[in-house]
């Protein structure tokens, strides 16, 4: 099985810098069914999970699809408070909730044939009283996207590089050069801004792919296709990109996918909640951006549901 290379630092982290620390936080999201699945909290400096016996009582929930944005992105949000019952459980399951409106629940009889699971409804905050942002996506022929992508694929060129030259018994012979791959333009499937943010850096992630038509792996990833993810922080004038890049197949059975949740920015650093796709399934991501650094960190990483609740 082939080894995916990453050019940004994903292990998780056991403690951060305190400079800009938000303090004891928690944070949870609330599922299309209306119960609560903790995720992690930093008490200080140090990211761990939350453990569903500790995650009862009173939360602030901020709606991924929140009817007030809808025709702005930038308007002002409000949170709902609810509230969730703890009982002892494993780390991993959820929690009954109180307090949210009966619309925003999905149907507990809904067929079998429906979805294989509701959407999400939001992220739920305890601690500091902070605004989570939600990613606005960006229109790739917009000039803010053309921009972007030009950016943005010089740092993928780069990270595509390196991964393709540790993975070289992986070509085929024939593959292109680093000065014709260059050439082939990257498509880019996800381009999302910080939002209405409150922090000193602004924050975009783009992510894309290129396919090699024609040429296949060695081994078992098939026809060869890169998959690429940057952050690209503007602090001012200066501009830091961070760029990593996967060698896979046109199926992605070696990529990693992030969809962008929301975003936590405070004055020295940001915080990007993802619900990420990989060979292993599906996870929940926080990655923590710090401000005038190019290297963003995973700092906490979790399963995309809920643990059986013990009978």
């Amino acid at each position: 099985m082939l080894v995916v290379v990453r050019l940004m630092a994903l292990g998780l982290a056991a403690a951060i810098a305190t400079s800009g620390a938000p303090g004891d936080l928690g944070m949870a999201v609330v599922r299309g069914d209306g119960r609560l699945q903790p995720l992690a909290g930093q008490d200080g400096a140090a990211w761990s999970t939350l453990a569903s016996a500790s995650a009862g009582g009173q939360w602030q929930l901020w709606l991924f699809d929140d009817p007030v944005v809808r025709t702005s992105p930038f308007a002002a949000r409000a949170a709902r408070s609810i509230s969730a019952a703890a009982a002892p459980s494993p780390a991993s399951a959820c929690l009954s909730t109180s307090g949210l409106e009966a619309g925003l629940i999905a149907s507990p009889n809904a067929p079998a044939s429906a979805a294989a699971a509701p959407p999400l409804l939001g992220l739920a905050l305890r601690g500091p009283d902070i605004r989570p942002d939600l990613p606005v996506a960006i229109a790739a022929d917009s000039e803010l996207g053309r921009q972007l992508a030009m950016r943005a694929a010089a740092a993928f060129h780069r990270a595509e590089d390196e991964t393709l030259t540790l993975e070289a018994e992986e070509l085929p012979a024939g593959f292109p050069r680093f000065a014709v791959r260059r050439e082939r333009p990257v498509t880019w499937t996800v381009m999302v801004r910080q939002g209405a943010a409150t922090a000193a850096s602004k924050t975009y992630y783009l992510e894309g792919r290129k396919d090699y038509d024609g040429f296949r792996g060695r081994t078992d990833i098939g026809r060869i296709r890169t998959t690429g993810h940057v952050f690209l922080q503007m602090t001012g004038q200066r501009e830091i990109i961070d760029a990593e890049v996967d060698l896979s197949d046109v199926e992605g059975h070696q990529s990693v996918f992030r969809t962008p949740l929301a975003i936590l920015a405070w004055p020295a650093r940001t915080v990007w909640l993802f619900a990420t796709r990989g060979p292993d399934g599906g996870t929940f991501e926080i990655v923590e951006l710090t401000t005038g650094t190019g290297r963003p960190r995973t700092v906490w990483q979790g399963p995309d549901g809920c643990a059986p609740t013990p009978r």
